[in-house]
């Protein structure tokens, strides 16, 4: 944010990082998770795409760049609570 000194200004100033949940309805639930938005498939520091990290993309199916690494839910819960989103997110 830059001040002009004019204090009939409004400046609105935008942080993106808190437009990012700091959890995923999908990646939550992924055996695969690590610390952030980290994975076995998205390694590198935030590399979970957002669009698979907000529910956006059913990463039980390929994504670009996930070297064939794709979501693994662990148990029945799990698996029961992602199918319930995209379920829900198709049908919305």
């Amino acid at each position: 944010m830059i001040d002009s000194g004019d204090p009939n200004e409004i400046v609105i100033t935008i942080d993106a990082e808190f437009a990012i949940s700091r959890s995923s309805p999908i990646c939550t639930y992924c055996l695969r998770k690590q610390d952030g938005r980290t994975c076995t498939a998205f390694p590198a520091e935030n590399s979970i795409p957002l669009e698979i990290w907000q529910g956006d993309f059913d990463h039980r199916q390929p994504y670009p760049g996930d070297n064939g690494i794709l979501f693994d839910p662990g148990n029945a819960h799990c698996a029961a609570e992602v199918a319930k989103h995209f379920t829900a997110h198709v049908s919305a």
